[in-house]
C-alpha cells in the first residue's frame, strides 16, 4: 500500500511507527467533510487567534 503523499518507509522489526499529521492531512479531511466554510492556514501564514469561540469576529477575508 502506497502513502497518499511522500515516499513509503520500511518499518523494521522492533521499531514503533509514529506519524505526524501535516497540513495536508487537515486539508484532505476538510475537503471530504464538504463543509460550507472552514477557517485554516495559508502556506507561510499560521492562523493564531485569541478570540473566544463565542465571540463575534465580524467580517473575515477568505483566501
Amino acid at each position: 500500500m502506497a502513502p497518499d503523499w511522500g515516499d513509503a518507509v520500511e518499518i523494521m522489526e522492533g521499531e514503533v511507527p509514529v506519524f505526524w499529521a501535516s497540513s495536508l492531512t487537515a486539508q484532505d479531511a476538510l475537503a471530504r467533510a464538504e463543509l460550507a466554510i472552514s477557517i485554516t492556514v495559508s502556506p507561510g501564514h499560521m492562523l493564531i487567534t485569541d478570540l473566544d469561540a463565542r465571540a463575534d469576529a465580524g467580517a473575515f477575508k477568505v483566501y
